[in-house]
């Protein structure tokens, strides 16, 4: 018999399930977390984030919980500045990538 690679592993249904929501979860949040790395949010961003929820089912709940933890990281937030620190939004109304001195959760938006 011919060896198939790659071989399908005994997983249920639901472990499957489960698997592909966790991979959903860490792309949103790497790619979150790749955007804060560049700096200022630009329009062309906010509408790929908006197309990437959709796609990945990402609810507007975790959508803020994930770019209120990219914001407040100190690692993102230094290679935004060392990199992209003389660059700026091109459309200025666009809500940008910035951590606040105080977080209202009622305002936070992309």
């Amino acid at each position: 018999m011919p060896v198939v690679w790659p071989t399908l592993l005994d997983l249920s249904r639901d472990e499957c399930k489960r698997i592909l929501r966790k991979l959903e979860l860490e792309a949103y949040a790497g790619v979150i977390s790749a955007l804060r790395a560049q700096g200022d949010l630009t329009k062309e961003k906010k509408d790929l984030l908006g197309e990437l929820s959709k796609v990945l089912s990402i609810s507007t709940e975790r959508h803020r919980a994930e770019v209120r933890r990219a914001v407040n990281d100190e690692r993102l937030t230094t290679i935004a500045h060392n990199i992209f620190q003389n660059k700026r939004t091109v459309c200025p109304e666009v809500s940008n990538f910035k951590r606040t001195r105080y977080y209202n959760p009622g305002k936070v938006q992309l």
